[in-house]
Formats: C-alpha cells, sequence, structure tokens
C-alpha cells in the first residue's frame, strides 16, 4: 500500500511539473519565440529544475510536441470514445469530431502555436514540421483509420478513401485557419462549426452514393 501512494504521489508530482512547465513554455515562446527562447527560463518559471524538464520531455521540441498532442488529444476524443457499432453511429461520431476539430483548431492556443511556427521558419522548420507530423497528419492518419474501418464493415463505400478523407477535412478547415492567421476574421461560433461539420458529413454521404451510382 505504501508502495502504490508512493508511486501515486510520484505521479502527481510529474503531472505537475508537467502542466507547469508546458504553462512556462507557452509564455517564453509567447514572449520570446520558439528558437530564442531557453530550456532555462522555461524551467524557471515553471519552478523547476532543467534536469527535471530533460526527464519528462528531453528537449525544447520534444515540449512542443506534447503541446500538440495535448491538442490533438482533444480533436480526437469522439474517437476514443466507444468505436461505432453502425453506420449511424459512424456518421454521428465523423459530426461530433468536426465540431471537435475545428473547436481546438480554432482555440487561441493552436492559432498562436501555428503563428509561432511561420514566425520561425526564417530560422528552423521544427516547429512547423513538429505542427504537420504530430498535429495534421496524426488527425489525418486518424480519420482515414475510421474510414477505412467504416469499409471493412460495409456501411460505406467509396471509389477511393483517399479522396474521401480529403474531402471531408477540407470541407471541415476550407481557408478558415488562414483567414483567422491573417486576422481577416475572427474565429467562427459554435453554430458555424456544427454547419461545418454536417456540411463534412454531406459530401461523405455524397462519395458514398457516388459509389453506388457507379456500380
Amino acid at each position: 500500500m505504501k508502495q502504490e501512494r508512493s508511486a501515486a504521489t510520484s505521479n502527481g508530482l510529474d503531472q505537475g511539473r508537467r502542466n507547469a512547465i508546458l504553462d512556462a513554455a507557452r509564455e517564453v515562446f509567447g514572449e520570446r519565440g520558439y528558437h530564442q527562447a531557453s530550456t532555462l527560463e522555461i524551467a524557471s518559471r515553471a519552478r523547476t529544475s532543467k534536469r527535471a524538464l530533460y526527464e519528462l520531455f528531453g528537449n525544447k521540441g520534444g515540449i512542443v510536441k506534447a503541446m500538440i498532442t495535448e491538442r490533438v488529444r482533444n480533436m480526437r476524443h469522439p474517437f476514443d470514445m466507444q468505436p461505432p457499432a453502425s453506420r449511424d453511429e459512424f456518421f454521428t461520431i465523423l459530426k461530433r469530431f468536426g465540431v471537435s476539430f475545428m473547436t481546438e483548431l480554432m482555440a487561441p492556443p493552436t492559432v498562436a502555436m501555428y503563428r509561432l511556427a511561420i514566425a520561425e521558419s526564417a530560422h528552423s522548420g521544427e516547429l512547423g514540421a513538429a505542427l504537420y507530423e504530430a498535429g495534421r497528419l496524426a488527425i489525418t492518419h486518424a480519420v482515414r483509420g475510421l474510414f477505412a474501418e467504416a469499409v471493412a464493415r460495409k456501411w460505406v463505400e467509396f471509389v477511393d478513401v483517399h479522396d474521401a478523407v480529403g474531402a471531408y477535412m477540407y470541407t471541415l478547415m476550407g481557408d478558415v485557419l488562414m483567414r483567422l492567421l491573417l486576422g481577416a476574421e475572427k474565429a467562427p461560433g459554435r453554430s458555424e462549426l456544427r454547419k461545418r461539420a454536417e456540411l463534412a458529413v454531406d459530401v461523405v454521404h455524397q462519395f458514398d452514393r457516388a459509389h453506388s451510382m457507379r456500380d
């Protein structure tokens, strides 16, 4: 029992340090940029040691990947709940994912990270690569897996799963993020995000019907 309590306490302390480091990193990255930010300053603001920072994240790049993974976890929450057991549930999860994905994508911390990656691109593409690999690529892979599962269960049929996934993601996103990054418009409200999610699901239905008509 003592060992279990000790392990729980240790895990709690590690999670507390982890959260403190991530919060401090957001502040430092925002003030100094990714290239100029130092792990020493991040650790100091988090009131921990550089050793603890490196043990938890490995390096500065590891901190960024952890930030992105946190956003992606929230985006894909509908996928991580109970998997669909029918065609109707597949489309319901697609709609829920569309709203959660766009909500997290438009959230200020995510937009700030994209802006930081753009600003730092002259120094290094590390941040942009992390956003693509741990963010966009991971999400697209998860969506493609859900589509492939639906095809395997014969809930839907597509001429090309890759094209169906691409059309779904493009309909969700459009150029909203670009406009937001440029300051051309404000983030869409919840009702607008729901409309986008519904439209994206309609596009998937159209791909499914197109296959049936072709047969």
